[in-house]
């Protein structure tokens, strides 16, 4: 909130622009997890007689109003209930996931300089058909992300390239036969890409296949060149983990061992179901890189030498085994799994009850505690119901390991030179929470209640993020799923669709000619009064004056005859709604007059290439005077004049940046100091470079060509005609 930017007030609800990273986010339309950026945060104080429930779990704390949505996990699928409804027992819907972002791999500008254009939102390769699937432009830039690692990894693992060479496009393609893995497959794709890669059945519908489109290949065999024969190549350390997580998905397994009497070594032990993860390739080069990446996440492991035998023949391979307590719990910690049956089997071992893996019990414990607040060791103890011994052992080993901080208090502390603890490491907490939380599928999780106390205080605020309407929700302390409310969302939408504009939720145009328009045809819809009456009857069901039931019928009613007036008048409602739509597209479009032909000066934009220029309206009759305008924001009129080059002067509100003004021209002098002398050479050279290939593109007949294909196929099919020569030419040439 304080980072935030102010709005303005609504209804006693003030509304700041939110400046905060990307939230995690339920999509109810197809049950997948999103990383949306939201742009809108509103808080209120609380009414009266409302109240505000503190929901506790065991990896964290929900407050919301008792009348507030909660996701729960009931009967295998996911439904709303009231706050007020829940109860201690009940399950929590929580999301466990975390996507990292590094730096830019490739832009808008990485890919207009290639062979891709720009079709249906999306770039596309420049030779693709009109349905056609690419990388979506809202995705751009493309970065280093988690889930990027994560595909690369699964590709290495268990996946395909091939080059133009073979049938003249980029393919790339993964194959796995689970099912759920391949639903995990097409959402990381799509979460990186922004569409959804083509999956079939293929080896007598035992094995999936899972196709990406050309641009996504053409995309990373330039960026990655090694993945044409799964080379090393550098990834940034960030990334490591999920890289190896991806690999892991797609070629490793984990396995638990007898419980029970077995030998370990040669010698006879007792079993208690622990975890060992494994991994066997046949690419020698390539396990020992994936051993290199694991030494660098602090598992030094061997690769061991044997032989397999498949078909009657048998081939060298190569093993790496994960076993052991600290190692096992540092592989799910760092890297871990995605894959549902993988990932249940390793916490399942993990939370063994051999009396070794105790300590990793305790460890889970006390770093949800640390989560909450910083502690010391006593209250440590008594919180977790430990023994002493215990709880000072595992506070030794998460110091050694870096997972929390040691810290000394004053002398003057109560009790003096007082030792707490504070966690300093977030993916352990992530890997804590796993171990706790029940796993419903994907990063999906189940929280049971633990605690549920009124925690109303009359003095606080009430918050809210606005989300889009296909994910109205966002996650919390503790990984739990929070509904958002309607009042920061609808006003999301009135911003989007251009009703609302400013800083003071100034009322635009468009709004008006909307009300108008409504109000003319349906005058119910926004009637004050009728909202009004709403408001009362609600307050006198909390007042017993009247039913829920009756309050219902009554609303439904009124709805019916609404819509059948709406319906009535649709046809009216959506003409008179386009011409308006229209008629504010054309105005916010003028920028000013032509000072050539006093046409008048508009925005265009070239749909192949996704630019945007100011033209004159005079171009059919011969004004060529245009300029070109910032590839992003939003462009509006001042309705000034720069006095040095007499052209208008736009404002360009640039996503997540202070607007700036400036006169269209951009020779004008006011622009001095923006020239880049090197950006210019660079595009003269580039300029003349282009203008060459143009005249080696030139046939002898004076026709232009855009390829050298196109100029050699044109030479073949039309040879310049011979001139026939005479005696008299002939002593002429001489």
């Amino acid at each position: 909130w304080e980072k935030s930017t102010p709005l303005g007030c609504e209804d006693d609800v003030e509304i700041r622009k939110l400046n905060t990273p990307t939230t995690i986010s339920l999509n109810e339309l197809d049950s997948g997890i999103e990383f949306t950026k939201p742009n809108l945060i509103s808080r209120r104080r609380l009414k009266e007689k409302e109240k505000v429930l503190s929901i506790k779990t065991k990896g964290g704390e929900l407050k919301a109003t008792a009348e507030h949505p909660i996701y729960l996990y009931k009967d295998d699928s996911v439904v709303l209930a009231e706050a007020s409804k829940v109860r201690e027992g009940d399950k929590l819907v929580s999301v466990i996931s975390r996507n990292k972002y590094g730096k830019i791999l490739a832009d808008k500008d990485w890919f207009t300089g290639r062979k891709f254009k720009v079709q249906n939102g999306m770039f596309v390769h420049r030779f693709a058909q009109r349905n056609s699937l690419g990388i979506e432009l809202e995705k751009l830039p493309i970065k280093w992300s988690s889930d990027l690692a994560w595909v690369l990894g699964y590709f290495y693992g268990d996946g395909s390239y091939n080059s133009p060479e073979y049938n003249g496009s980029h393919q790339l393609y993964f194959t796995t036969t689970e099912k759920k893995a391949l639903n995990l497959l097409k959402a990381r794709i799509k979460r990186v890409f922004g569409v959804e890669p083509k999956a079939y059945l293929v080896k007598n519908d035992r094995q999936y296949k899972v196709q990406c489109n050309s641009a996504i290949a053409a995309l990373l065999s330039d960026l990655f060149p090694s993945i044409n024969k799964k080379q090393r190549f550098d990834i940034p350390k960030e990334f490591a983990g999920d890289f190896l997580r991806g690999f892991f998905d797609a070629d490793g397994n984990v396995h638990l061992r007898n419980i029970g009497k077995v030998k370990i070594n040669g010698k006879e032990a007792v079993g208690h179901g622990v975890p060992r993860v494994k991994i066997t390739l046949a690419n020698k080069g390539l396990i020992l890189w994936i051993s290199e990446l694991l030494g660098e996440l602090g598992l030094k492991v061997k690769v061991k030498e044997g032989k397999a035998k498949l078909k009657e023949k048998y081939f060298k391979c190569f093993t790496i085994l994960i076993g052991g307590r600290e190692r096992v719990d540092r592989f799910a910690w760092k890297i871990g799994f995605d894959v549902d049956h993988k990932k249940f089997t390793l916490y399942k071992g993990l939370l063994s009850d051999s009396l070794q893996y105790n300590i990793l019990k305790t460890s889970y414990s006390i770093i949800l505690a640390l989560h909450k607040e910083n502690l010391d060791a006593p209250a440590l103890k008594a919180m977790l119901n430990c023994s002493a011994y215990d709880v000072s052992t595992t506070l030794k080993r998460l110091v050694k390991m870096k997972i929390i901080k040691r810290k000394r208090l004053s002398p003057y502390s109560i009790p003096p030179n007082r030792v707490i603890y504070e966690l300093d490491d977030k993916d352990y907490h992530f890997h804590a929470l796993k171990s706790v939380y029940r796993h419903i599928g994907g990063e999906f999780y189940a929280a049971e209640i633990q605690n549920i106390e009124d925690v109303t205080n009359p003095d606080e605020f009430v918050y809210d993020i606005s989300v889009s309407s296909e994910s109205p929700n966002f996650i919390t302390n503790g990984g739990v799923l929070v509904h958002n409310s309607t009042r920061a969302q609808i006003l999301q939408i009135l911003y989007n669709r251009g009703y609302l504009l400013g800083k003071s939720i100034e009322v635009t145009e468009l709004g008006e000619q909307l009300s108008d328009i409504l109000e003319k045809n349906v005058p119910d819809v926004i009637s004050d009064k009728l909202t009004r009456h709403f408001e009362e009857m609600t307050e006198s069901i909390q007042v017993q004056k009247a039913t829920k039931e009756q309050v219902l019928d009554e609303a439904k009613k009124r709805i019916e005859k609404i819509c059948n007036d709406f319906r009535k008048k649709e046809k009216k409602i959506g003409e008179e709604l386009t011409n308006a739509v229209i008629a504010t597209q054309d105005k916010q479009s003028k920028l000013g007059t032509c000072l050539k032909c006093s046409g008048t000066l508009k925005v265009h934009k070239n749909w192949r290439t996704g630019k945007r220029f100011v033209g004159c309206s005079g171009y059919p009759k011969g004004c060529r005077v245009g300029f070109p305008l910032p590839r992003e924001g939003i462009i509006t009129s001042t309705e000034k004049i720069c006095e040095a080059c007499k052209q208008p002067i736009i404002q360009v509100q640039r996503p997540a940046s202070r607007p700036f003004r400036m006169c269209l021209d951009p020779t004008c002098v006011t622009k001095k100091d923006w020239l880049d002398k090197n950006r210019l050479k660079a595009a003269q050279i580039a300029s003349r470079k282009s203008s060459k290939e143009a005249e080696q593109l030139k046939c002898e007949c004076g026709k232009m060509f855009k390829t050298k294909r196109a100029l050699t196929l044109h030479q073949k099919t039309h040879k310049p005609k011979e001139v026939k020569t005479t005696a008299k030419t002939n002593a002429k040439t001489k």
